[in-house]
């Protein structure tokens, strides 16, 4: 469920923290937030569309995309940087070189990498697969919706169970979590009936949970390695 936008928002956020180990807890409000946002979007859409047309939702939805990149253009540059980065074209490619050093000299970001794509990749195909396997296992469409607005609610859980997580746990939950989600999307496939689909939720109460962890240590790691 998360988007290349929604990591650029995230280190917009701790940058501005003046307290860094705040991050985490700061994360959970973020995504409470932003979940609870998405639900109450699923259902007003529809009903929309429904009344309206699928066509007036999508223009709709330019609304705040619209709003956001005014919001965007305002936003004031760091002098420094702007200096430094006169060259979009070199700028981008100082930041892609830093970024490659950064991940050869911390083996911990090396395993998260890898950790995360196959964490996510996992995550996507079942997340487009779901709809598929409930309606084969019975489960109507109307169904469906009920439960994949609880997963918005499972998220939220998971994300402050990370953000409660002591940091002398966090290295065990970084492990941990993407074993436990590998067993909830074992089970689910196991169970092949309505008991999967308690797995399926729980699955994003471990997802979240080592997003949260992982965001405030890759962050707090960087922070430690300029300092």
């Amino acid at each position: 469920m998360k988007t290349n936008k929604t990591r650029i928002i995230n280190s917009f956020l701790y940058e501005s923290l003046e307290n860094k180990n705040k991050f985490n807890k700061c994360l959970f409000i973020k995504n409470t937030i932003y979940y609870t946002a998405y639900m109450l979007a699923m259902p007003i859409g529809g009903l929309i569309a429904q009344k309206l047309s699928i066509v007036t939702t999508y223009y709709i939805t330019l609304i705040p995309a619209i709003i956001g990149l005014i919001v965007l253009f305002f936003l004031n540059e760091n002098e420094t940087n702007n200096a430094k980065n006169n060259d979009n074209i070199t700028g981008k490619l100082e930041i892609l070189k830093n970024g490659l050093k950064e991940i050869k000299k911390n083996s911990f970001i090396k395993t998260i990498i890898f950790t995360n794509a196959i964490l996510l990749a996992v995550i996507k195909l079942v997340e487009e697969s779901h709809p598929d396997y409930s309606i084969q296992i019975g489960i109507a469409e109307f169904q469906i919706g009920i439960y994949t607005s609880f997963i918005l609610v499972f998220c939220i859980i998971g994300s402050y169970l990370g953000s409660k997580i002591k940091e002398k746990y966090h290295n065990i939950a970084i492990y941990l979590n993407p074993i436990l989600t590998g067993i909830c999307i074992l089970l689910l496939g196991l169970l092949n009936n309505r008991i999967g689909i308690l797995f399926l939720l729980i699955m994003y109460i471990f997802e979240e949970s080592f997003d949260n962890i992982m965001l405030s240590k890759v962050h707090n790691s960087y922070r430690l390695n300029q300092e």
